[in-house]
């Protein structure tokens, strides 16, 4: 950069930017060898003078008076971490209008103020640096993907995992319900044959608690004994159960979609989402199943949702290790 003097038009200094990967100014130099030196936290912010130098984080133009950087479309705030105006381009970029580079400054940039983009080069040769991991880590014991953060794909996998389970559950007390109202009042065995029918067709997280709650298949007080009546409490659980958890599974696997549309690479996202919601599903069946055993009821619940969880991640981290396997990323 070439400074003047505005009445004269001569020369005053002459400027040399060195930036990192963001564009972001780490070092200027004067035509003396004088160097200063920025730094940033992830969001721009800073402790150096406002003063001097205009082009600071990611080589925007910072006005030293309100502490802004001009991105041409809008002004960005380093303090809050989002821009001041909403995107011109509406929701192509973010569904937060207000949002910065999609609340991921470290991998993305916005130069234009408009819509967040990714150094695909910088990106790969990092992902080359930090694929080395110490021998006996976590991330080497789990393909090297345990370290990546992919907490949403565990979110999404603990989500369908109970609430598949949930769901289930609720229909298989509907089905009980139907069945029983077709008996005759008097045919107490064959109420209590569907019931067990019923508690065998119940997933494990709920079948644990109904047994830790009431273990025997005889007619629930209330009823009057009559074998084709159904606990109008029960129903009503079920009915939450059913609707609930069904609402949970469309969640998880919405917010997998979601993800997998907008990943850059959305088969290796597919994978490991893939990959969190079969474990997250199998952990959640064997963690209730193994909590029952250990106290029915509370143990249940707790053996379900850690199961659940660590499943989904383990799930999440093996499906993303395997497709960079496979794919020698």
């Amino acid at each position: 950069m070439l400074t003047y003097n505005t009445t004269t038009g001569a020369l005053l200094h002459r400027y040399y930017y060195a930036p990192d990967w963001h564009g972001s100014t780490v070092l200027l130099s004067d035509e003396t060898a004088n160097v200063t030196s920025f730094h940033y936290g992830a969001y721009g912010e800073s402790q150096d003078p406002a003063t001097g130098n205009p082009f600071r984080y990611t080589g925007r133009r910072l006005d030293a008076e309100t502490g802004l950087y001009y991105y041409r479309a809008r002004y960005y705030s380093t303090s809050l971490g989002r821009f001041l105006q909403t995107d011109p381009i509406g929701s192509k970029d973010d569904l937060n209008l207000y949002a910065y580079v999609k609340d991921d400054p470290v991998n993305n940039t916005d130069p234009q103020g408009t819509e967040s983009t990714v150094n695909e080069d910088e990106m790969a040769k990092r992902n080359q640096r930090t694929r080395v991991k110490p021998q006996g880590s976590i991330c080497s014991r789990l393909g090297g993907t345990a370290c990546s953060g992919h907490y949403s794909a565990g979110i999404a996998g603990v989500m369908a995992g109970i609430g598949s389970q949930l769901g289930d559950a609720g229909a298989a007390r509907a089905d009980y319900k139907a069945a029983v109202g077709q008996l005759d009042p008097t045919d107490s065995a064959g109420r209590i044959a569907l019931k067990a029918a019923t508690r065998e067709a119940t997933p494990p997280l709920v079948r644990g608690v109904i047994e830790a709650a009431r273990h025997d298949l005889g007619p629930q007080a209330g009823t009057g004994g009559t074998a084709n009546s159904s606990n109008p409490g029960w129903n009503a659980a079920g009915k939450a159960l059913h609707y609930g958890g069904n609402a949970m599974v469309v969640g998880g696997l919405a917010m997998d979609a979601y993800a997998i549309s907008r990943a850059q690479n959305p088969y290796r996202e597919l994978a490991g989402r893939s990959g969190a919601l079969l474990f997250g599903t199998l952990g959640g069946l064997g963690g209730a199943i193994g909590g029952t055993a250990v106290a029915p009821g509370l143990g249940t619940i707790g053996g379900g949702i850690a199961g659940a969880s660590g499943g989904s991640y383990f799930g999440g981290s093996w499906g993303y290790g395997l497709y960079d396997a496979v794919n020698d990323q």
